[in-house]
C-alpha cells in the first residue's frame, strides 16, 4: 500500500507536469492499450500530447 501510494503521488506529479500519458497505468513506462481511455488522450500512442 505504501509503495502504491508513493507511485500514485508520483503519477499525480508527472500528470501535472504533462510527462505521463496515463495516470491510471500501474507502470509509468507502460502505455495502456486495453485500459479505459482517458478523455483527450485516447490516441496517445499515435499522437503524443505534449
Amino acid at each position: 500500500d505504501e509503495l502504491r501510494a508513493l507511485v500514485a503521488s508520483e503519477h499525480e506529479r508527472l500528470e501535472r507536469e504533462g510527462g505521463l500519458a496515463s495516470p491510471h497505468s500501474p507502470n509509468p513506462s507502460v502505455t495502456p492499450t486495453t485500459d479505459e481511455p482517458i478523455p483527450g488522450q485516447s490516441a496517445v500512442t499515435t499522437e503524443p500530447k505534449l
